[in-house]
């Protein structure tokens, strides 16, 4: 039987062995854009980790988890601690971490932004924050871009969901990237009943459109702009075979539209960029499930997972949106949400094998 560790280091140094064996819980939340939080509590019952100066604010901490490796599940600072008293339980101090994107939140700014790519802007932000970037270069110069009273967070974040891009943290590094819908290699592979100990899934077809419309003006060219992208141009999560659009288009006789009109001044790639953008977020409505297994430091938010044992129509990869890690002395799980936009099985020989029958 592996045994399960946890490893802390702040500013750079693992804490004392003695302060281990007071260590209560961790949980690590990580969501698609969210800030990663992790949540450190420690039993004080001498008030001995008051006067610890490793556990003030503004200190950098890193908390690795494994078997027989240690995997980083959180890399950030201290940015609140707190004291807990109780008549019924032993003291705690819990310290309450946020990842280094946090940096990218902390005031807001009003200036404009000429003849830069939206790349360009992500890079220049990440050297304010005194982070390194990781960025995948973007077409489109803009003449003119306003930040309007916003932090960097909010702006890139808005940026993001329009280009169908990523905002994240990974290896200490800020993503501006493509979402990764399929991975070369899943990062885990789970199985129903083996390192799986529960899951939920459902398919919903309630807010699934057969198209999406964008409508502008371009004020260089004078001219209307309107770029229309229909079911199946919208990239699928990894192994999927029957798209969710087109499985809703043919079983519900779909007629599903939706506009974008909002959206002032586009030429006609950056139209057909955000109405792809759009049509494939609304597609990762269709399949959501929940679930828990053993304690996996593997999973993170932004990746690919691959799970079995679960039937034709569900055996295959998901991309996580959201998972918690929670680790104690006496046990470790990990809780996950997964999106996909389509069905691992083709409907086709699923009825086909069933007028077999």
């Amino acid at each position: 039987m592996l045994i399960v560790d946890a490893k802390i280091k702040i500013n750079n140094k693992e804490i004392d062995e003695k302060i281990y064996v007071n260590l209560e819980k961790i949980k690590v939340s990580s969501a698609v854009d969210a800030l990663d939080i992790a949540k450190v509590s420690f039993f004080d019952p001498n008030g001995e980790l008051q006067e610890n100066s490793d556990f003030d604010i503004g200190k950098d901490i890193s908390i690795a988890i494994g078997f027989d490796k240690y995997i980083d599940v959180f890399i950030g600072e201290v940015t609140r601690v707190d004291y807990i008293f109780s008549r019924k339980k032993t003291t705690t101090v819990q310290l309450i971490c946020y990842d280094k994107l946090s940096k990218l939140g902390k005031m807001v700014h009003s200036r404009p932004f000429v003849k830069m790519k939206d790349s360009d802007i992500a890079k220049k932000m990440a050297s304010e924050a005194g982070l390194q970037s990781s960025v995948d270069v973007t077409d489109k110069k803009h003449d003119y871009i306003f930040q309007n009273n916003e932090s960097n967070l909010s702006f890139l974040r808005r940026r993001a969901n329009r280009l169908g891009y990523e905002l994240a943290i990974e290896d200490k590094k800020m993503i501006f990237k493509k979402a990764r819908f399929k991975d070369k290699k899943p990062s885990v592979d789970l199985s129903m009943y083996e390192t799986m100990i529960e899951f939920k899934a459902k398919i919903d077809a309630a807010d699934i459109p057969e198209e999406v419309i964008v409508s502008s003006w371009d004020y260089v060219k004078k001219e209307g702009v309107e770029e229309i992208v229909k079911a199946g141009d919208e990239p699928k999560v990894g192994s999927a075979k029957t798209m969710g659009t087109k499985e809703v288009k043919d079983k519900m006789k779909n007629k599903a539209k939706f506009y974008r009109l909002d959206i002032p001044n586009l030429q006609n790639g950056e139209a057909k960029i955000l109405a792809k953008a759009k049509l494939t977020d609304s597609s990762m409505d269709f399949m959501k499930a929940s679930g828990s297994c053993e304690g996996e430091p593997e999973i993170k938010s932004g990746r690919v997972i691959n799970i079995s044992n679960l039937g034709k129509k569900l055996d295959g990869e998901y991309y996580i949106l959201s998972c918690e890690q929670i680790y104690t002395s006496s046990s470790y799980r990990t809780f996950f949400e997964v999106i996909s936009n389509g069905m691992h099985s083709s409907s086709d020989s699923s009825s086909s094998s069933s007028e077999e029958c």
